[in-house]
């Protein structure tokens, strides 16, 4: 199910997942029921099924917290969290959000504390709230730098620059740009292509101004 997921091969990542919520419902095992319950739920964002997402995901939110699978806890909070951004529901997106990166940073899973950093930016972004984003974007970047992961490192740098962009800035835009850059070469990482891309894009959009 996950790698069809990855693929974007949808209706065949819920048909694995439906079969092994069958198979381990009938074998008793509730926490791996869980972990595909919280897959499926991510997989129901992708396809804007909220609802279905939301069933899935506090499903699995209650058997985590039942077996003390804080780290697992956390992570199905961070996706709720992105069930509420997508309806617009921004007060229960951003408590959904602090909760989650309260739980990894408590259990010192770095890279889930990182991840839930950049979507809560993502989600300030949303709303315009141009300065929270940036101190959410720099906190993710600098936790992935500690712990070496060049490509989150560089992701999150490039929603900077994005973010600079969509606030209006475009001098600040390309400085962050560049700062991205210097995080791929720094970290011998091989995100250059993504770099350029947002790099044409703002080109494109200051050419419309």
């Amino acid at each position: 199910g996950i790698n069809y997921q990855m693929m974007d091969m949808t209706e065949d990542a819920r048909d694995c997942y439906e079969q092994a919520l069958e198979l381990l419902m009938d074998a008793g095992d509730r926490l791996g029921r869980a972990n595909v319950l919280q897959n499926l739920g991510v997989l129901q964002i992708t396809e804007e099924d909220f609802d279905g997402a939301r069933e899935s995901l506090h499903e699995a939110l209650e058997v985590f917290g039942e077996f003390g699978e804080r780290d697992r806890e956390g992570r199905a909070i961070g996706a709720l969290a992105e069930v509420y951004d997508a309806e617009g529901r921004w007060e229960e997106s951003e408590e959904y959000y602090k909760r989650s990166i309260g739980i990894m940073r408590e259990e010192g899973v770095e890279e889930g504390e990182a991840g839930t950093l950049n979507n809560l930016g993502l989600s300030y972004v949303m709303q315009e709230r141009w300065l929270e984003a940036k101190a959410c974007y720099e906190q993710s970047i600098q936790i992935s730098r500690r712990i070496e992961d060049a490509s989150a490192a560089v992701s999150t740098s490039c929603n900077v620059a994005m973010l600079w962009r969509d606030a209006g800035d475009n001098e600040k835009a390309i400085s962050a740009l560049l700062e991205a850059m210097d995080v791929c070469v720094e970290m011998d990482a091989s995100e250059l292509g993504q770099i350029t891309e947002h790099a044409r894009d703002m080109a494109y959009w200051m050419a419309q101004e």
